[in-house]
């Protein structure tokens, strides 16, 4: 993270100018095309079906995935390069564009959403958050938090993927799909299994321990010493902090009959 801690709100057009107003000063910086960075919105409340009607509007792609499984091939059509793709699952979605310079999706977050900023050149951060956020006010997406002081870049096509956090009981490679430039093309070149915006995992419990509540719903198999659920990607570090947990992986052979 670089700069200090900033918020930028943004709720109208009109707010454009206020909102290059509060990054001068604020720790913007020059996004790298070796680099990509992931900002928190909080809690964005939209009409799903309502943004679908205004992407296709907006020459979009759009793909409802109910939750099923996705085949191989579907996985590879999802993480094929689309210059404007809307995938919705329920009352989640995940918006992706690329425009010649930048790349960037919006998905879900462990506190609400976020968004993802893809340059293909060296680009200035305020000027790419202000075309940004243009667009998506333009698909009826508003009331944006934009947390600079939280964003997290990451290496780009690096060796080595992304550590997991200090303490937290979650295989890296789960944690690198969190993270990643796109969920797709990573859960493909990664052979993890996605069903619509959901995961397949295996959570290892601790002895004598049942999984939260909370966590209940998304039990598709269950051991005394596993339990095996298919997951919103963002609710990931969510299970692989609990008490009860300790490791969450990805399937693997032997599986939970």
């Amino acid at each position: 993270m670089r700069g200090r801690q900033t918020v930028i709100r943004l709720g109208m057009v009109a707010a454009l100018a206020v909102f290059a107003a509060g990054l001068a000063g604020s720790g913007a910086f020059a996004l790298r095309p070796d680099e990509y960075a992931i900002y928190p919105l909080g809690s964005v409340w939209l009409d799903v079906a309502a943004l679908r009607v205004a992407a296709q509007a907006n020459g979009f792609a759009v793909v409802d995935l109910p939750g099923e499984a996705q085949t191989g091939s579907e996985q590879m059509a999802l993480a094929a390069p689309a210059d404007r793709l809307l995938v919705t699952s329920g009352n989640r979605f995940y918006l992706r564009v690329a425009h010649s310079g930048l790349a960037y999706a919006m998905r879900p977050s462990e506190l609400g959403a976020e968004l993802v900023l893809i340059p293909g050149a060296t680009i200035d951060e305020m000027d790419a958050l202000g075309s940004v956020l243009l667009e998506l006010q333009e698909l009826g997406i508003s009331g944006m938090d934009v947390d600079l002081g939280a964003r997290q870049t990451f290496a780009r096509n690096a060796l080595k993927g992304p550590a997991t956090p200090a303490g937290v009981a979650l295989d890296s490679t789960l944690y690198g799909l969190i993270v990643s430039e796109d969920w797709f093309a990573y859960a493909a070149a990664k052979s993890l299994t996605l069903r619509g915006l959901d995961v397949e995992v295996v959570a290892e419990k601790i002895p004598g321990a049942a999984l939260p509540e909370a966590f209940a719903a998304y039990v598709t198999a269950e051991t005394d010493e596993l339990a095996r659920l298919v997951l919103p990607v963002e609710q990931l570090l969510a299970l692989a902090r609990s008490s009860s947990v300790g490791y969450v992986r990805p399937p693997y052979v032997p599986a939970i009959p």
